[in-house]
């Protein structure tokens, strides 16, 4: 079994631990990833070639402009990624637009099974139309299976097409519960990649707000820590100190460091439009932390049980209802945790995985 990965920059930490897991299960797996940004020149392509793994960068002037001419991107892929697909029995494509579209003109020309994961925000969230739109509705009819992470999102997927549901994995799993004494102040810790790109999926000035104007009932110092990097740290560090919220924004932290915080904090704020499956949130339940998030589909599987915390519909009364709530709530921190370990773990996925392989040849 010769198995190809094909994702864009997005997906190319969690296809390093998929392919090293598959790997160890005697699986052939080749890792191809590519990317399309702009720069200097009209249309140079880049491409770097190691044991097991591709990366091409389309950049340039038109390198946006290609990503949505599928077939001139097809015709740049193509030539480069012949002799990295020779003998592979699935290619396997993380994302719709536009890979998920190109794998399956590659995996028709090939002969061989195409599967296909359509990232989260592709199904929950309203796009323009593609102006090759026809090629991803191709891809999905073609798709032996598609994959998707929850009940949630198999939904947004018409009935007669073939749907797997599994569940993601968590890339860090961290050292889970950790017994501390009851600080003087609240600890609160919020984590995600703050961007501008739309589709926008969290809110943060939400939780935020609510959290500054509960701050005097909660009854201890409010402090909040925000994780993560992104270009709107600048906007809303702003925002946070013209709430008179006492915040440390740490930016970007390694694996160790984001335990650390999440070990001694009181609660997490997920703030969302929709439920893409929010890491950081998991690996605060691992650690005992309850969480306060929105009331949006698909949260509630995610969150678990209504022991892990609150869900609050995302208007500023709601969400500072919910967080005073959770203030004064006595939550088990140790059996938060124990009831969280062995959520989305790496082996199970990879089982999921291999059997869908096998059932694609």
């Amino acid at each position: 079994m010769r198995i190809a990965l094909l994702s864009g920059p997005e997906c190319k930490d969690r296809l390093a631990m998929l392919a090293n897991g598959l790997r160890e299960r005697g699986v052939e797996v080749v890792v191809i990833h590519v990317q399309t940004v702009g720069g200097s020149g009209w249309l140079p392509v880049r491409q770097e070639r190691t044991e097991g793994q591709l990366s091409i960068d389309v950049h340039g002037r038109l390198a946006r402009w290609v990503t949505s001419r599928y077939p001139i991107l097809l015709r740049i892929l193509r030539k480069r990624l012949t002799a990295a697909l020779k003998d592979v029995t699935v290619i396997h494509a993380f994302g719709l637009h536009p890979l998920g579209a190109i794998a399956w003109r590659l995996a028709q020309e090939m002969k061989v099974r195409l599967v296909l994961f359509p990232l989260a925000h592709e199904l929950l969230s309203e796009h323009a139309e593609q102006p090759y739109a026809q090629w991803s509705e191709a891809a999905m009819q073609a798709a032996r299976p598609m994959i998707v992470e929850s009940d949630f999102l198999k939904v947004r997927i018409p009935d007669a097409l073939p749907v797997q549901v599994i569940a993601p994995f968590l890339q860090s799993e961290g050292p889970g519960f950790r017994p501390r004494p009851m600080g003087s102040s609240f600890h609160v810790v919020m984590h995600g990649a703050w961007e501008n790109e739309l589709p926008v999926n969290l809110r943060p000035k939400l939780a935020m707000k609510a959290l500054a104007q509960v701050e005097a009932e909660v009854g201890r110092p409010v402090i909040l820590s925000v994780m993560g990097g992104g270009a709107r740290l600048a906007e809303l560090a702003a925002y946070t100190k013209g709430l008179g919220l006492h915040a440390h924004f740490h930016g970007a932290l390694d694996t160790e460091a984001v335990f650390r915080e999440l070990q001694r904090a009181d609660l997490f704020l997920h703030a969302a439009d929709f439920a893409i499956f929010p890491e950081p949130m998991v690996q605060a339940l691992r650690c005992g932390i309850p969480v306060v998030a929105s009331d949006v589909e698909g949260m509630d599987e995610l969150l678990g049980s209504d022991a892990n915390g609150l869900l609050v519909g995302n208007k500023l009364s709601l969400w500072k209802e919910g967080i005073l709530q959770a203030a004064r709530q006595e939550f088990d921190h140790y059996t938060i945790a124990a009831s969280n370990r062995g959520r989305y773990s790496l082996n199970e996925h990879l089982d999921a995985l291999l059997e869908v392989y096998r059932a694609a040849q």
